[in-house]
């Protein structure tokens, strides 16, 4: 399995999903700190639901160089966490869906959250599940309501 990794420059983002990844950003960067973990976790499955058409990795691409892009504007924390949570979010205001997971690895112990399409990692320099054991995603097989 390898990793997608961006090859999407910010110049190439349209200045309205900027904007939108902008307000994006902002909302979920404030809502991972107001909202306990498992809600997140909750939310980010209800957004992955299949009711949408799944994301292509380009498109997954391209929403995260807008996200990176918006987080030289937006004066919060954005690391893994609040990246991936706005793609998914982002993704799906578009009517698109990505898998969203969160692993851990010890020695020394780190968190990680990265999304995928079709089981592969975007916007990752390697594959996050060669050093990360995968605690959660929200992965659905075609037919489920899960």
């Amino acid at each position: 399995m390898t990793a997608i990794m961006s090859t999407t420059t910010g110049s190439r983002v349209s200045w309205l999903l900027r904007l939108a990844a902008v307000a994006v950003m902002f909302a979920v960067s404030i809502a991972v700190r107001l909202i306990a973990f498992h809600r997140t976790r909750s939310i980010a499955r209800r957004l992955s639901r299949p009711a949408v058409r799944p994301a292509s990795e380009r498109q997954a691409v391209t929403v995260l160089a807008a996200i990176d892009a918006a987080c030289r504007w937006v004066p919060v924390r954005a690391a893994c966490l609040e990246r991936s949570i706005a793609a998914v979010v982002l993704l799906r205001l578009r009517r698109r869906r990505v898998e969203w997971c969160h692993g851990i690895k010890t020695q020394p112990v780190a968190l990680h959250a990265w999304i995928q399409v079709d089981g592969r990692p975007v916007g990752e320099p390697a594959d996050p599940t060669t050093t990360y054991n995968v605690l959660f995603t929200t992965h659905h097989h075609e037919g489920t309501t899960t």
